[in-house]
């Protein structure tokens, strides 16, 4: 039973996560909004453009690796669970270690959330999440 709702907690801080980082995506573009302007206001802001790796265009490297990443991580963590025996304990140690990574992939879209992202940068991490949602109903996996 404790296990039983320790995985019911992680579907629905999968679920919250994967809302919070949309959520905050369409905040930090509002909020990006009023910056373009300031540095189109200056001389020097076509230098600033350049210089900047959140040039419009561009998806860092980093950031792709990350959202990559997740999904892989993602269609680990659903074939897991297509396996899952709340009564078998040899599974506890691989199960808390995906709450782990999970927790740990969060705090990564978090920092990158804060930092700002490129209209091209949320497009991917959009479709990556679209791509995991889809495969979620696929799996059965957090169905009520």
């Amino acid at each position: 039973m404790k296990v039983k709702i320790i995985w019911i907690l992680l579907v629905i801080v999968l679920i919250l996560s994967m809302t919070l980082v949309i959520a905050c995506g369409g905040n930090d573009q509002e909020a990006a909004a009023p910056e373009e302007p300031a540095q189109t206001e200056t001389e020097e802001a076509p230098e600033a453009e350049v210089q900047t790796p959140k040039a419009e265009g561009d998806i860092r490297p980093e950031f792709k690796e990350l959202v990559d990443n997740y999904e892989v991580f993602m269609d680990e963590y659903f074939a897991f669970m297509k396996t899952y025996d709340e009564n078998d304990k040899s599974q506890e140690p691989e199960f808390l270690q995906i709450i782990s990574d999970y927790t740990d992939m969060t705090r990564q879209f978090n920092e990158w959330e804060k930092q700002g992202l490129t209209e091209d940068e949320k497009k991917y991490m959009d479709d990556a999440f679209e791509r995991v949602g889809e495969k979620q109903l696929e799996a059965g996996i957090a169905q009520g």
